[in-house]
């Protein structure tokens, strides 16, 4: 049970009006209290070397207090004198070309990618984008949720007419390879088998676009919690109704958690949405019935049918069908480089740790409620239950269903009713007659038992339209407990083409918008881990990321297809935990990632337009550098960085430091016998980081660089086991005597360069 639900509610109210460093500081002062009173106790005759001992002891839990106290406290923090984006932006982003992305005859060699030389290529790109998730013209702000007529995808991410500002950015920062949100609700959007061509033809004409600039796309079949209707996004209105849920009353029930329903502010704490607290409707009634049916159907609800079907499986034809025309229309586009099975597909209640009765998450966050009391208020009960807000903070008992709304179209009764999971008793009270109903049902894990069949299926449905398209595995998400999903080769598909496609996210920065360099969150195979400590973070993402990279060693390459950090109030230090961030990847030598995300429409007052998300890269809000034409601009220039696009040899290490004028990227490489050239392409973002040109230093060999293709040539000496490349932004004055040190310096007695177990 969550460790969260054995202390009070009000001992979260109180200190939920302290920042996390000042609760560390209490504890620390706390612990060096006790220690000093113990001490004393023992060492009451103690000579002058032990209370020498007590006093540095007492030193240094003063200094710790101190700096977690003050010196790391938000609190006390000094808003920026002058806020603005680091760089300077060029005026007109056509100039800036890059390499052109492989397409779909990408060569899959183990865990690499390689082009037909031979060299490995990375994948540098971006989600595109946030707001794909709603209707044209729509957000999650709004108190209704648009459906039927005039609820239509046509002109996401971006209108056709806008696509050349929108992929001449996009390419001059060297994301050139686009992972493509798409909702199965966008391809069948009201009729099972009715799949709106119009849409499906603008995708083709928007990715056709997409080439014309060198960029490549995954198509990323998006949802999360299941539908909009059930606080997230993904599938359509109809696969509720099938079920025999009433999609305009699952929210008034309490049974799911909106934010279209909750537009107050804090101070109306019912009425409040928490940011980052949409992911709890995974756990709550509709989306966790909706995941055990459509992934588990057969087991846990045999007795619900689609006419003579399975709900699950005539959940899964349907899906598959969808993402089947998509293929058929998009076999033609050799840009595509191949689909993603499903984002974030979850487990709902489907093998959950504790009985039904029994609340488990990370962390208190919106309503805490059972799976069971989700159940009742479904079924019309009102219940009275506690509610969270952000940074843990208690905002008190609310009742929920007070009009004891039943979730049910007329001729429906809850499936959960109809399995045996519950029935009335003599007095018409319900009562939980399963407690342990999902608990897994074979000693197979989920991932064995039902994410292996629904890829194998997925597979067939893209491949027999597109055969030589790559897909790639979504892992599943686990709301109770994360932890790292590995993958093994039985998971693999046969004949198919495979890359493995986690997520990962900075946890704590993801979910309180504040970037703490002292607190690290790792999520291993066995659940999460804290590292607590000055300057740990950086770390711990970089450990994070080189075991997600490991984790699909066994089937293929490996694509971070997300990662991304929130606006944290200012640009300084939003930029400085997107640069570790990437730096991590980096370390982790990570070939393909794409970042989340790129939002067109990115205002301050509707953010990313989902759910109360604010992750996007770029926004349409004013710049505010006085050097700026005060229009849209990159937010998180740190994103924008140099790197190998195709490498002819093995990287060993690479870094660059986004955060200083010096720009300095340095990179080492050695010899690959599979490469069947010397020649290194690497993307210079010329345009972002290098307005005043280049200095480059090589170890051996000669360079060339394209400046209206932002790329350096590099062609390495084939008679040198190890080679190295520096690339640093010019001075401001030519003639200015330079106190650089020396590339080879640099490499000889830097540790910035470390080579990788």
């Amino acid at each position: 049970m969550a460790w969260f639900t054995y202390v009070p509610h009000n001992v979260f109210y109180i200190f939920s009006h302290f920042y996390l460093e000042e609760i560390v500081a209490l504890l620390i002062a706390l612990t060096v209290s006790l220690s000093l009173v113990t001490a004393n106790h023992v060492l009451t005759d103690a000579d002058l070397f032990w209370w020498t001992i007590m006093g540095c002891w007492a030193s240094l839990g003063c200094a710790l207090l101190y700096k977690m106290g003050v010196l790391c406290n938000p609190r006390f923090a000094k808003a920026p004198e002058h806020d603005e984006p680091s760089v300077r932006e060029p005026e007109d982003y056509s100039k800036f070309g890059a390499p052109a992305q492989v397409e779909r005859d990408v060569i899959l060699d183990g865990t690499s990618f390689r082009d037909s030389a031979g060299r490995r290529v990375h994948l540098r790109g971006i989600n595109v984008g946030g707001m794909s998730k709603m209707p044209i013209g729509s957000n999650s702000s709004q108190s209704t949720i648009p459906y039927g007529e005039g609820a239509t995808f046509v002109g996401r991410p971006f209108a056709l007419e806008e696509a050349d500002v929108h992929l001449q950015r996009l390419r001059a920062w060297g994301l050139t390879f686009l992972r493509f949100i798409v909702t199965w609700e966008a391809l069948e959007p009201r009729v099972p088998g009715e799949y709106d061509t119009e849409y499906i033809q603008y995708l083709v004409e928007i990715i056709r676009k997409c080439r014309e600039y060198g960029i490549s796309v995954l198509i990323d079949p998006h949802q999360d919690a299941w539908s909009r209707w059930t606080g997230g996004d993904g599938a359509p209105r109809w696969t509720l109704e099938k079920i025999g849920f009433d999609p305009e009353k699952l929210s008034e029930s309490g049974a799911c958690f909106l934010h279209q329903s909750h537009l107050a502010d804090e101070s109306d704490p019912k009425g409040f949405f928490p940011k980052m607290s949409w992911p709890v409707n995974n756990l709550f009634y509709p989306a966790a019935t909706m995941w055990a049916i459509f992934f588990a159907g057969e087991d846990y609800a045999p007795k619900t049918k689609i006419g003579d079907e399975n709900a699950g499986a005539y959940l899964r034809r349907h899906y598959y069908g969808a993402v089947s025309a998509l293929a058929e229309a998009l076999k033609d586009e050799p840009n595509v480089l191949g689909f993603e099975t499903l984002n974030e597909p979850n487990m709902g209640w489907v093998g959950r740790a504790l009985s039904l009765d029994k609340f488990n998450a990370p962390q208190p966050l919106g309503y805490l409620m059972s799976p069971w009391e989700t159940i009742q208020l479904a079924n019309g009960k009102s219940l009275k239950l506690p509610k969270y807000g952000e940074d843990f903070k208690y905002l008190g008992h609310f009742a929920l269903n007070e009009n004891h709304t039943k979730v049910f179209l007329p001729g429906y009764r809850d499936p959960w009713y109809d399995n045996g999971v519950w029935d009335y008793d003599a007095n018409g009270k319900m009562r939980l007659l399963k407690k342990r109903y999902f608990d897994l049902k074979t000693k197979e894990d989920f991932q064995t038992r039902y994410m292996r069949p629904f890829w194998r299926d997925f597979a067939k449905a893209v491949t027999s339209k597109m055969p030589d398209g790559i897909i790639f595995l979504g892992p599943t998400m686990d709301m109770e407990w994360p932890k790292l999903h590995v993958a093994t080769k039985d998971d693999v598909p046969e004949d198919t083409r495979i890359v493995w496609a986690p997520h990962w996210y900075d946890g704590p920065t993801l979910q309180y918008s504040n970037y703490r360099t002292w607190l690290g969150c790792e999520i291993a195979t066995y659940g999460l881990k804290f590292d607590v400590g000055p300057g740990v973070a950086p770390n711990t993402h970089k450990r994070c990321l080189r075991n997600l990279k490991a984790s699909g060693k066994d089937v293929g390459p490996t694509l971070l297809g997300e990662v991304g950090i929130p606006w944290c109030g200012d640009y300084g230090s939003t930029d400085r935990a997107m640069n570790d961030t990437m730096e991590a990847v980096e370390s982790s030598d990570l070939q393909a990632v794409t970042v989340w995300n790129y939002v067109p429409y990115n205002t301050k007052e509707m953010q990313d337009g989902w759910n109360k998300e604010d992750l996007s890269i770029f926004t349409s809000e004013p710049n505010p550098r006085a050097d700026s034409n005060g229009g849209p601009h990159l937010r998180m220039p740190s994103v924008v960085r140099p790197y190998a696009f195709k490498l002819a040899g093995k990287l060993v290490s690479a870094r660059f430091d986004g955060l200083h004028d010096d720009k300095c990227f340095i990179m080492r490489f050695e010899q690959d016998p599979a490469a069947k050239t010397n020649r290194s392409e690497i993307f210079v973002p010329l345009g972002v980081h290098y307005p005043r040109g280049v200095d480059v230093e090589v170890s051996d060999g000669s360079y060339e660089l394209d400046k209206a293709r932002q790329t350096l040539t590099f062609s390495h000496d084939p008679q040198v086991l190890s080679h190295w490349l520096c690339i640093r932004h010019r001075p401001c004055m030519d003639n200015a005597p330079s106190s650089r040190m020396p590339a080879s310096k640099l490499f000889a007695s830097s540790p910035l360069l470390e080579a990788r177990a």
